[in-house]
């Protein structure tokens, strides 16, 4: 959260990563001012305060660093919502458990919010990590992630991760060899499939070609004229709309013109083709959401948009009047206008609930077998470690 960016940021490397030509292109654009953004800031700030005194909290309870995170925000006039208190929360007691578990609190083997050069990957990429732990005795490095945001992050594969891994192991002078790495995304408000905290558990060896790829990568984004790349990784990059590659990889999905013929597919055609369409639609549903946003702008600034315009929406009907007289009408007419019903098992842990608790009394209804794609990154994480525990 540092005030100066590098131009080859580690949050940004999983979009220069597979886009060398982003990296030029970004430099047009001021950061992310909205008020997302501005919460997602703001929800790290409070969860970085506690962290920076972790020692005053050694086995603190959930309830405890809840209670702290609503006193820092009242003391520093942070309008609170009940997003921010969970996610900050469940960052804090995850990045805590490591810290009592090794008893280490502070001092030179813990960063909290503290910016880092990544000389490995370039001489121009600088980031600043979340917070990293670097536990000797067991040559354990743990960096962590607090992801605010509602679209899904794999921790698996994740560059971000990656180039401040390459920054810490020069930093904190670990050679490699027998050290394990566990990157941690917390990522409160994104449904997922493992949970809103995720693990990926990984050696030095394996983390080599991860590091020349994004060496490799940062020299061709400054070099003459890098190309521009379109796919799922558009998904934020601030260029999206001014892209042509990205507009050219939009456009060949809309027509094309060719002879009647019949086609038939073998099996391992038609999953290639599954795979494709996939990548075609996320790429394209990107670049329409950040067309959209560009479009509304403009109407709103007053600009002519041949084909759109604003249409005024309305949400559900509400009562104008207070509860109790909602009541009491039903009453009259003889009807009952008051449901009550317990809250839902996610909403009872964000309320404080503990999770064994809610285990013991909850269950996931069977729904019978989805299609789902069977992700490079899943089938990697298979056979390279992947999933792992902090």
């Amino acid at each position: 959260m540092s005030g100066t960016h590098s131009i080859l940021a580690p949050s940004s490397a999983p979009i220069w990563a597979h886009c060398p030509g982003s990296v030029p292109l970004g430099l047009a654009y001021e950061d992310d001012t909205s008020p997302e953004a501005l919460e997602g800031f703001e929800a790290h700030s409070l969860a970085a305060w506690v962290l920076g005194q972790a020692d005053r909290f050694a086995g603190a309870s959930v309830d405890d660093i809840r209670t702290t995170i609503k006193n820092a925000a009242a003391q520093q006039e942070i309008a609170l919502t009940d997003d921010m208190l969970w996610g900050a929360a469940l960052y804090v007691t995850t990045v805590l458990s490591i810290m009592d578990r090794h008893n280490l609190y502070a001092g030179p083997n813990v960063g909290i919010e503290i910016k880092i050069n990544c000389p490995r990957i370039h001489e121009k990429c600088f980031g600043t990590p979340d917070a990293w732990i670097w536990h000797y005795p067991t040559k354990t490095l743990y960096i962590f992630d607090f992801k605010f945001g509602y679209g899904v992050v794999d921790v698996f594969s994740n560059y971000q991760l990656v180039a401040y891994y390459a920054g810490l192991i020069d930093l904190l002078g670990i050679k490699g060899g027998e050290t394990k790495i566990k990157f941690c995304i917390n990522q409160p408000r994104a449904p997922h499939s493992d949970g809103p905290v995720r693990v990926w558990e990984t050696t030095a060896d394996q983390l080599t070609p991860f590091i020349n790829h994004l060496h490799s990568q940062a020299e061709f984004a400054l070099g003459r004229a890098p190309l521009c790349t379109a796919g799922t990784h558009c998904r934020y990059c601030p260029a999206l709309v001014d892209c042509a590659t990205a507009q050219k990889n939009a456009e060949q999905w809309i027509a094309f013109r060719g002879t009647s013929a019949w086609l038939s597919q073998s099996t391992e055609q038609c999953g290639h083709e599954l795979t494709v369409l996939g990548v075609a639609i996320e790429a394209l549903t990107h670049r329409r959401t950040a067309l959209e946003t560009r479009v509304e702008k403009q109407l709103r600034g007053g600009a002519r948009v041949p084909g759109w315009g604003l249409k005024q929406t309305y949400g559900h009907r509400v009562w104008t009047i207070p509860g109790d007289v909602v009541n009491e009408i039903g009453s009259v007419n003889n009807l009952k206008l008051t449901v009550e019903k317990s809250v839902t098992p996610a909403q009872a842990e964000r309320l404080g609930l503990e999770k064994e608790l809610i285990e013991a009394y909850t269950k996931r209804p069977d729904k019978g077998l989805k299609l789902k794609q069977a992700r490079e990154e899943n089938i990697r994480a298979i056979f390279e470690g992947g999933k792992g525990k902090l």
